[in-house]
């Protein structure tokens, strides 16, 4: 192999890898791609918004907690809520730490599944 040879090689694969990086980086841009479909379908969107907004607070509505006299023991949903608390604290003081070994498995989860589609 000669030296011009070896950088018409270069240069292709230069030229392959910035197509695959418009191409995954155009697949990736997961709010452009939401804005469009809701640009390209509002109606639809909206009704589904409104639909969902109604469900929810269906589900959500609770009849109002009856009052809880000084000395009485604690409910069952208070412990939960305390419960719930502490995982979330936990996990928000974890997440620094995480957050590198998500994105790495993210990064090598994408990279299988791209050379997959390839």
């Amino acid at each position: 192999m000669n030296k011009t040879r070896l950088l018409e090689q270069l240069a292709l694969s230069r030229q392959t890898i910035r197509t695959d990086w418009v191409r995954l980086n155009d697949e990736l841009n997961f709010p452009k791609k939401a804005a469009d479909a809701v640009r390209s379908r509002p109606i639809k969107w909206l009704g589904g918004a409104v639909l969902s907004g109604y469900v929810f607070g269906k589900l959500r509505r609770r009849k109002a907690p009856k009052p809880v006299r000084s000395g009485a023991a604690v409910p069952g949903s208070a412990k939960r809520f305390g419960i719930l608390a502490a995982l979330l604290g936990l996990a928000r003081f974890l997440a620094p730490v995480l957050r590198p070994v998500l994105m790495s498995y993210a990064a090598k989860a994408l990279s299988k599944y791209a050379a997959r589609g390839l």
